[in-house]
């Protein structure tokens, strides 16, 4: 019965409240970046959170991806005003009116994205080696491509846009967006994903990971942040600044982004590097006998109070503490090695002295000394 129970339980969860949990990201994500819109198209905004549907949809399959995608940018649109009642009117046709006031196409554009990222679970059953990774961006890129296409056609055929206007202002800019992405992000998601371990939260307390954790949103804030002071200058998000100033401090942001990414990265490498660097090289000596008592001495002194310092303490008072047991024990060896030599030496004497050729001998002597004394 517990067996059954559990059994629905995950059915549930899987079905609808993965789902639901999707939605509601995506629709906080996409409500959270409305203030970064895109300087040089229409109403398409930088959105990393659109890789929300297609990560579930990779993860949990096509239904879960379609509902995520549909579902959560509609409650995006929502929440961020986009969508408001009563609807416009835009036409006669009360169905064109309501596509155009909730921006029905761009819904169903969402969730085929994540409804075709979906089908390559069922090519993919885990996301292990480079060849599942660039499978899985490759068909999120067409689902990417078939849904804003989807979306940008009936939003001409309803006759909500021009098809120019729509091209150039909603398809590209959303496309290119979009794939940039889920470049940058979907890997890591589908990473994490794959190693995810329930019981792993516990090493939240740790101080290592507090800190790591700290210095990795530090390299990741302040590229949102510049990015997004750039983005929301007037100039440049009303498209009156010239092309080539917004390119200009477009690139000099991404180049000073990236620099301070890459210096923090290499400090965080170095740091974490140079100590399970240090602690390797010490177990390999301490495997060979090798072990001096500088490499003993500069472990049991490694700075820092997290656990890979504290790991490297321990190990090196545990390595001298072997390092006299076995001088002790070679100490001994030695010690065994004499008493072993004087005994053999006593037993030999004693052999020989019990021969009847040493005894004949004493009896010579002995009788040398009578005639002597005579």
């Amino acid at each position: 019965m517990d067996q059954y129970v559990q059994k629905q339980l995950t059915l549930i969860r899987k079905q609808f409240l993965t789902p639901v949990i999707g939605a509601m990201l995506y629709a906080s994500l996409a409500w959270l970046t409305t203030i970064f819109p895109l300087a040089t198209a229409g109403d398409v905004n930088i959105r990393p959170g659109i890789v929300v549907p297609i990560f579930f949809g990779l993860a949990f399959g096509p239904k879960v991806g379609f509902f995520t995608g549909m579902v959560g940018n509609l409650l995006g649109d929502l929440l961020s005003g986009v969508v408001a009642f009563p609807l416009p009117v835009v036409s006669d046709n009360a169905f064109i009116n309501f596509a155009a006031g909730t921006y029905l196409p761009w819904q169903l554009g969402n969730g085929l994205m994540g409804m075709i990222a979906g089908f390559a679970r069922r090519l993919i059953p885990r996301y292990n080696t480079f060849k599942d990774y660039a499978t899985a961006l490759f068909i999120a890129i067409i689902g990417i491509i078939i849904g804003m296409g989807t979306a940008s056609a009936l939003t001409v055929a309803l006759g909500i846009a021009d098809a120019n206007f729509v091209f150039t202002q909603y398809f590209i800019p959303a496309v290119w967006s979009n794939i940039y992405n889920i470049i940058l992000l979907l890997p890591v998601l589908l990473y994490n994903f794959e190693y995810f371990d329930m019981t792993a939260f516990k090493a939240l307390r740790s101080k290592f990971m507090r800190r790591l954790l700290f210095l990795i949103l530090g390299a990741a804030g302040l590229p949102i942040i510049l990015l997004g002071l750039f983005l929301l200058q007037p100039d440049a998000v009303n498209g009156n600044s010239d092309q080539g100033v917004i390119l200009f401090k477009l690139l000099f942001t991404i180049i000073l982004t990236m620099l301070f990414v890459i210096v923090n990265a290499s400090m965080v490498a170095q740091r974490l590097s140079g100590v399970i660097i240090n602690l390797s090289d010490a177990a390999q000596l301490m495997e060979t006998d090798e072990l001096s008592p500088y490499h003993i001495r500069t472990l049991k002194e490694t700075p820092g109070n997290d656990e890979i310092s504290q790991l490297c303490r321990i190990f090196g008072q545990m390595a001298q503490e072997t390092r006299i047991r076995q001088e002790n024990m070679k100490r001994q060896i030695r010690q065994l090695h004499i008493k072993i030599d004087t005994n053999k030496t006593a037993s030999e004497v004693a052999s020989i002295v019990e021969t009847d050729y040493f005894q004949q001998l004493e009896r010579k002597v002995d009788e040398l000394r009578v005639s002597v004394r005579l």
